[in-house]
């Protein structure tokens, strides 16, 4: 949004926007959360994307599970109510850059890449929370780990945490032929969940809680075999 820092979008805020119910920039929803900032009486354009993709499995999630009014459905890929489509995370931020007025959703590796400005939004506690991987991470805490870690978080209820959070899962056989593959896929799964969490903050991805881990560590002992 142009000429606009800090903005804070509430859960309606948000949730209008993406249904196109909120059409204009200084709609009352958006201007009593962001006292003394200039809104402009403009269209609202958002972004989406248009092909199929985690990052928009990861907010169709969090927008169907929060927005009782939410009617396209959670997936890689939805019919979007309203917005423009581009494709990949870099067209959407091209999109957003050449289009006045405009909002969309991108992978926060992405946006820190390219100083992409970034709104707080509103979380199911009701603070308002900037994106960071600590903030995303907190999303996680508590949470039952289902057997095979497949854990999704939509709406996390943590009062810190930032709403908008995905693991990224990793598929793995249950058996193999091989036992030195099979022992280098425990082993490098293994290094990634220590010692090589500090890359993944580094790169602004969100370091695995210690309890998550320990449970992919379990899964991974008993869960990998050779034939």
């Amino acid at each position: 949004m142009d000429g606009v820092d800090n903005l804070k979008l509430s859960r309606d805020a948000y949730f209008g926007i993406t249904e196109g119910r909120i059409k204009k920039w200084n709609d009352p929803a958006i201007t009593k959360d962001n006292p003394g900032a200039k809104l402009p009486d403009a269209d609202i354009n958002f972004v989406y994307r248009s092909d199929g993709s985690g990052t928009t499995f990861v907010f169709t999630n969090h927008i169907a599970a929060a927005c009782p009014g939410w009617k396209a459905g959670a997936a890689k890929s939805v019919e979007w109510p309203v917005g423009i489509g581009a494709k990949g995370n870099e067209g959407v931020t091209a999109q957003i850059q050449q289009t006045k007025n405009s909002i969309g959703y991108i992978e926060y590796t992405y946006a820190k890449e390219t100083g992409t400005k970034a709104a707080s939004i509103q979380n199911k506690a009701g603070k308002f929370i900037e994106p960071s991987p600590e903030a995303a991470s907190k999303a996680l805490l508590g949470q039952p780990i289902p057997e095979d870690c497949s854990l999704t978080v939509p709406d996390p209820t943590e009062k810190d945490s930032y709403p908008i959070v995905g693991l990224t899962w990793l598929l793995v056989y249950s058996q193999y032929d091989d036992p030195a593959k099979a022992q280098a896929i425990k082993d490098m799964i293994a290094w990634a969940l220590k010692d090589g969490a500090k890359f993944a903050s580094e790169l602004g991805y969100i370091p695995i809680p210690d309890e998550v881990a320990g449970k992919v560590q379990t899964a991974l002992a008993s869960g990998i075999q050779t034939k």
